[in-house]
């Protein structure tokens, strides 16, 4: 078993400027899992979330989450911040709405009215 197979795959990404063939390479992610090497799972799926966004959330939280959240490892801490920060800002988009929410309702207006009444 080649541990350093997945790293090497995941390192290789970084060198294509096509955004489709570093995908591709990240591959490294589903290879990792199947060794059961954790950390180069974490390293490829932060990769990936850094390439793909949103789409890669579940893989990110899936590979964090196996790993002991007292943990050291600057991968983990990367992590921990990047689900931290979409965190923030999926609550920050639903202050957002709230807020318009409220103020649609204070005017006296709705979606389908296009008159106010004061």
């Amino acid at each position: 078993m080649c541990f350093y197979d997945a790293e090497l795959l995941r390192l290789r990404a970084h060198t294509h400027t096509d955004p489709e063939a570093r995908q591709a390479d990240l591959a490294a992610v589903a290879l990792a899992r199947r060794q059961g090497a954790t950390l180069f799972e974490l390293r490829a799926v932060l990769d990936d979330f850094e390439l793909r966004g949103e789409p890669a959330r579940a893989a990110l939280i899936d590979a964090a989450s196996r790993i002991a959240s007292n943990n050291a490892w600057p991968e983990l801490a990367r992590a921990q911040a990047q689900r931290g920060a979409s965190c923030a800002e999926h609550a920050d988009a639903a202050i957002v709405q709230s807020h318009l929410h409220a103020r649609r309702h204070r005017h006296g207006s709705s979606a389908g009215s296009a008159t106010r009444q004061y």
